[in-house]
């Protein structure tokens, strides 16, 4: 393949994919030297990417991806332009049209993978290109700037309360941007919630229904809505019910580790002194598998000198030995759908805050029968 062609085709599948929706197009000189050409082959390259109307000139002579052409797929040709180019202003650079954004931390989980794969089957499935934008907290200027560059936005909050600049700056964006895995509605801001914290009562039932009457609830995960919400179900379950329990709560620290926290926590704790509890619940999976060895190492045999579940499998309680109970996280794919239908152009007539009315559980081998 001769190398102008090589370097046009490298391109097009850029631009489709979005790679440079944050960053800006390299300079003749900088694309000669990472494709090994002459900066002259180059330079040719760039003018049939004009041609085709993949890229654009600014009135400065500064080149941009032609944001019409995004979407097109690689090796479709484009009218060619009079003089091979045309100029525009800056602020037409401003949204990627084709374009979903994916922002997550940048320290992820299985959490996080799940739903950026149901994300990817989304946005693939409406013929349009999935970008990430992983970012490092919530003041990172990445995550302001993606705000204003894709025609919507998919958005996995960290841990920190989001701060009045960054919902203000949602508002004001051109992208229609909506938060996974978390209830951002008292912001305004358009959310899907897959595992409600009142989802946290079926496993309370189900543990009640096995007998339990003392149940110790266990988090090592840094305290956000959700997990307050989770604790206060537990709190209010217990209340009602009658069941006597334990709350042992020792938060890490954003982007620490809190399988490690859970096991150091429960460690701790058998070493005070025997548990008085038949059952226990996490509030996340990281936690579950840190209490589960922590155990182990006891001699405490899960599932039948104690019980143990947790709220959200995260993919994992399947292949956990012995397998977990846990509630399921519904398919994300039909809620991203309709969140993606909004983002380009269709209008919404559900709720801010979308979830779903049941959550499945899964019964594994971690939870028996109390003992007697």
């Amino acid at each position: 393949m001769p190398k102008v062609d090589r370097i046009v085709e490298l391109m097009e599948r850029r631009i489709a994919r979005g790679d440079y929706a944050l960053r800006p197009l390299p300079a003749e000189t900088r694309l000669a030297s990472e494709t090994g050409v002459s900066r002259m082959t180059a330079r040719k390259a760039v003018f049939r990417l004009l041609d085709r109307g993949l890229l654009s000139r600014l009135d400065n002579g500064r080149l941009v991806v032609n944001t019409e052409a995004q979407a097109v797929a690689p090796s479709v040709e484009r009218p060619k332009r009079k003089g091979g180019s045309r100029s525009i202003t800056p602020k037409a650079q401003r949204t990627s049209k084709g374009l979903i954004g994916f922002a997550l931390p940048i320290h992820g989980s299985t959490e996080f993978d799940r739903w950026r794969m149901a994300a990817e089957r989304a946005v693939g499935q409406a013929n349009r290109a999935l970008r990430l934008v992983p970012f490092h907290h919530w003041d990172d200027p990445i995550l302001v700037e993606a705000f204003d560059t894709f025609d919507g936005m998919f958005l996995l909050p960290p841990a920190e309360e989001i701060p009045p600049n960054i919902v203000k700056a949602i508002h004001e964006s051109k992208s229609k941007i909506v938060a996974l895995d978390a209830d951002l509605t008292p912001h305004g801001i358009r959310s899907v919630e897959l595992i409600p914290p009142s989802s946290v009562q079926r496993l309370l039932d189900h543990l009640a229904g096995l007998g339990h009457r003392v149940i110790h609830c266990v988090n090592s995960q840094p305290m956000d809505s959700v997990i307050i919400q989770r604790i206060q179900q537990w709190v209010l379950w217990r209340s009602v019910q009658d069941i006597k329990g334990e709350l042992l709560n020792e938060p890490d620290q954003s982007y620490g580790d809190p399988a490690r926290k859970g096991y150091d926590l429960m460690a701790r704790r058998l070493a005070a002194g025997p548990l008085a509890a038949s059952a226990i619940i996490a509030m996340t999976m990281p936690a579950a598998m840190g209490v589960q060895r922590a155990l182990y190492e006891r001699g405490i045999v899960v599932g039948k000198d104690i019980s143990l579940c947790v709220a959200n499998d995260e993919g994992l309680a399947a292949y956990l030995c012995p397998s977990m109970t846990a509630t399921r996280m519904p398919d994300p794919l039909p809620y991203l759908t309709v969140c993606l239908e909004w983002m380009t152009g269709d209008p919404f007539n559900g709720p801010l805050l979308m979830r779903p009315t049941d959550v499945p559980l899964f019964l594994g081998e971690s939870t028996g029968p109390a003992p007697l």
